[in-house]
């Protein structure tokens, strides 16, 4: 059997910008603004546990306008990474780029047609582009978000012990393995941290960004709290008043 092949021509090209069309109104529907729009209201119930938390640290903790304001520009963030901005760069334009090349490079209908199978279906073990996308988007940013509001307020009230909380799992890294076990951490041990060194364990290091592997780069000691192991990263050093940790 004879392979069809895609023929390279501006017919074709005007094809590819009425299916980049039609895929925006298959992704965008009504049901998935929806749930975004639902996803998005966890922001305020992460805000109000925070508050709730430092409250019982102390009593005379008040939350104020511009931790209200951080809470929103997250959620501004989160809605345009989850709709059009976030996911025209990190779904609909690959797609468009394996269209494109198969059509500038003539490619056989079936090459094309599984590579964009393999894109775009959902299967077990393997999550279809959409799907992959925004679970990753979403963890990471209302993770990030959590430990960005502990930041702030920790920094306001003056805290400087910390303690390392969260579930381990499969995938966790070396770094927040041992971030656990070590569990409670005073600022003034940032820097060795960063450098992999925890209570006499050294963890291995990327030599790209000379820090911890997992971590995100540029991570450093005013902002490890908010990033803390790195990218998909569920731990928290969560803050604490001196008088709460351990001799």
């Amino acid at each position: 059997m004879v392979a069809l092949n895609i023929v390279a021509g501006i017919d074709n090209l005007k094809l590819l910008n009425k299916i980049k069309g039609k895929l925006e109104r298959v992704i965008f529907n009504k049901e998935y603004i929806r749930d975004v729009a639902d996803f998005v209201r966890a922001y305020s119930a992460v805000a109000e546990m925070q508050n709730d938390y430092f409250k019982g640290q102390d009593k005379n903790f008040k939350a104020k306008d511009y931790h209200s304001a951080l809470k929103q520009v997250a959620v501004n963030n989160t809605i345009d990474g989850l709709t059009e901005s976030g996911v025209r760069a990190n779904v609909l334009r690959p797609i468009n780029d394996l269209l494109l090349t198969g059509i500038t490079s003539g490619q056989s209908y079936a090459q094309l047609e599984e590579a964009l199978r393999k894109t775009l279906t959902e299967t077990e073990g393997n999550p279809g582009a959409l799907s992959r996308y925004a679970k990753t988007y979403a963890t990471d940013s209302i993770n990030q978000f959590s430990r960005e509001y502990l930041t702030v307020i920790s920094s306001d009230l003056g805290y400087e012990w910390y303690v390392y909380r969260g579930s381990n799992k499969a995938t966790t890294r070396e770094f927040c393995e041992h971030m656990r076990k070590k569990e409670f951490v005073h600022k003034s041990e940032f820097p060795d941290i960063l450098r992999g060194k925890i209570d006499g364990h050294q963890c291995r290091i990327y030599d790209k960004t000379g820090l911890p592997y997992g971590m995100k780069e540029g991570t450093n000691v005013d902002n490890l709290t908010a990033n803390c192991g790195g990218w998909n990263c569920g731990h928290q050093l969560v803050p604490l008043r001196e008088e709460s940790v351990p001799e």
